[in-house]
């Protein structure tokens, strides 16, 4: 017979067994912790460069709201993307129309929301096909803008343009923009005496329009010339005028390209390389002058300028700060002039590179017809209602809240995210 296997005792592990068993488990287990300890470590650190080099600076700020129009929240990413869209990829522009995309992110949003209760609508089929049709980026600001393009067509076309009559009494104006009340007293005096309305307009008409075509707006319906000349409330004096008669408008608001300053020297480097400039910009030569006899009669500079100049900043006042000799400012000549004293202020100094507010219109009704309204001023008139409303939203604080968090930390922002 087969001699059965007889079954192996199982003898217990030594203690120099189990010691090196524990040793071997505990260096596993050392080693286990280590490694996830490495590998937690390496993901903090990658989380820590993406949050402070990503989050923090950029993806934080994007999120945050910029603007609010009756609740409704625009982002930081919404108006750069809308930057993107409006400067049509031409990043050198986008420092230049922060504002007016700022702006027009608002007047959409009123925009839409008013024109619901017109029944005036944009469906999302006519965005996707205006999108398509010009291949822009489908993002919501994109599509909101669109939105806000395609309703301005719908409601100059469907709402204001039914409101323009088919005819209307109409007046032919003579007309040109002076700086100042004595200057156009002397232009008036110069026409009387024989000179030409024409040839004094187109040399020294501050407004292109009437420069250009030498004072003759021809014949148009009310509302018209306020649109062409940037006016308001030109067109409610010109319908009031007498026909044949001379008449003059003050226009405290439109911009003219000249301005006249008012400047002091406080301080001169020994070489006379640099000099410390204070100064104000004034509207014109009348009222520089009147206010350079309040200086010289001891009235403070500061004072003045706060109240007058149109060169005046809340942080830095009047201060135009220290200026080389190479500069292009128009006072440079009487600031490194070495017979200028310090604190003598200069007479008024006329600038041509500078904008300022207001001045005078002269003008003179030649006629008044009743006549069909030409194509160009219906078109005038209806572009001249729909601004109307939509600056009549905006005014509206009691119904339209807007609120714009947009400084100009954050701009400068915007303009370097929206020109990557």
């Amino acid at each position: 017979m087969a001699k059965k296997n007889e079954p192996q005792a199982v003898h217990p592990p030594t203690s120099r067994q189990l010691t090196h068993w524990q040793k071997q488990a505990r260096r596993q287990r050392i080693i286990g912790i280590s490694g996830f300890v490495t590998i937690v470590a390496v993901i903090a650190i990658i989380l820590s460069g993406w949050y402070f080099k990503q989050y923090v600076p950029i993806d934080k700020p994007m999120r945050e709201t910029v603007i609010e129009v009756n609740g409704h929240k625009f982002s930081m990413a919404y108006y750069v993307d809308a930057l993107r869209y409006v400067s049509g990829g031409q990043t050198s522009y986008i420092s230049y129309i922060l504002d007016y995309v700022e702006q027009t992110i608002e007047q959409v949003e009123l925009m839409k929301e008013e024109s619901i209760k017109l029944g005036i609508t944009v469906t999302d089929d006519e965005i996707n096909q205006y999108i398509k049709d010009n291949a822009l980026a489908n993002n919501q600001a994109v599509r909101d803008l669109v939105r806000g393009q395609l309703l301005s067509k719908k409601l100059t076309s469907d709402y204001f343009g039914p409101q323009i009559p088919a005819s209307a009494e109409q007046r032919d104006v003579l007309a040109m923009f002076l700086e100042s009340q004595s200057q156009l007293n002397d232009i008036k005096a110069q026409i009387d005496a024989g000179a030409d309305f024409g040839e004094l307009a187109g040399s020294i008409s501050l407004d292109s329009t009437t420069q250009g075509d030498k004072g003759i707006l021809d014949s148009h319906a009310k509302g018209v010339f306020d649109y062409l000349l940037g006016t308001k409330g030109f067109d409610d004096l010109i319908f009031t005028t007498q026909v044949g008669d001379w008449g003059q408008f003050q226009d405290a608001e439109k911009t003219k390209q000249v301005g006249y300053w008012l400047v002091k020297v406080t301080e001169k480097k020994d070489d006379n390389s640099q000099v410390h400039v204070f100064g104000m910009l004034l509207s014109s030569l009348e009222e520089a002058q009147a206010i350079k006899t309040r200086l010289d009669g001891g009235e403070d500079f500061t004072t003045l300028a706060q109240q007058y100049s149109q060169n005046w900043s809340d942080t830095s006042k009047d201060d135009l700060s220290w200026i080389t000799s190479d500069s292009t400012a128009a006072y440079k000549s009487y600031v490194f002039d070495t017979a200028t004293a310090i604190g003598a202020v200069s007479a008024p100094i006329k600038d041509t590179n500078q904008s300022t507010k207001g001045g005078y219109w002269l003008f003179k009704v030649l006629d008044s017809a009743v006549k069909d309204v030409s194509a160009d001023d219906k078109t005038n008139l209806i572009n001249q209602a729909f601004n109307t409303w939509l600056t009549a939203l905006q005014d509206d604080t009691v119904n339209n809240k807007i609120t714009n968090y947009l400084d100009e930390a954050k701009k400068t922002f915007a303009t370097i995210q929206a020109s990557s």
